[in-house]
């Protein structure tokens, strides 16, 4: 069974975010007359909620690195996990240029 992280563990949605994770796309018409823009809004939603889930990995970091990303973390206020997760993110981004 998964460990259950506390909520300290993730950065917090802001208000659209929230908003977004919490609507209900059923509510949506299709059949209305803005039917483009609601398919176009569904379509955004999903990808959010796509990209929003998170998959275990494990890896082996040396001690002296974590050491340093905890400190900093803690400089921070942020998880380290959380800062790790965001930098992996940052360089995946930058990727796509490639």
């Amino acid at each position: 069974m998964p460990k259950k992280l506390p909520a300290s563990h993730f950065i917090p949605y802001d208000e659209e975010e929230k908003e977004l994770m919490e609507l209900d796309i059923s509510e949506f018409d299709l059949n209305s007359s803005d039917r483009k823009r609601d398919e176009d809004i569904i379509a955004i939603i999903e990808n959010f909620k796509k990209e929003q889930k998170k998959k275990t990995i494990s890896i082996r970091l040396r001690n002296s690195s974590i050491e340093r990303i905890k400190k900093f973390a803690k400089k921070q206020d942020i998880p380290y996990q959380t800062l790790i997760n965001m930098q992996i993110d940052k360089f995946a981004e930058s990727l796509e240029s490639v």
